[in-house]
């Protein structure tokens, strides 16, 4: 894995747990309209490097699978990607 696809993988991290910990805050705070502009605004650059990186990489999940061809299993698994 390249410095590139390992710093966008882990970005791609980091904004799949600021998504999570948002949503549980606003299932208790609906009402906080600065949670939830933060909410859409990181969901939208999540969407986008997401299919930025499956772009340029393949794909991250099952569910990224929408080519001509099969792709998921030429990539390397989670366990095979080295973040030293």
């Amino acid at each position: 894995m390249d410095t590139r696809q390992s710093s966008m993988l882990k970005k791609l991290m980091e904004m799949s747990f600021v998504l999570l910990e948002i949503s549980l805050y606003l299932d208790t705070h609906p009402h906080d309209k600065r949670a939830l502009a933060i909410h859409n605004n990181v969901s939208i650059q999540h969407k986008n490097l997401r299919d930025k990186y499956t772009d340029m990489y393949g794909p991250l999940s099952i569910s990224d699978e929408n080519k001509d061809t099969w792709q998921y299993i030429q990539t390397p698994w989670p366990w095979d990607y080295d973040f030293s």
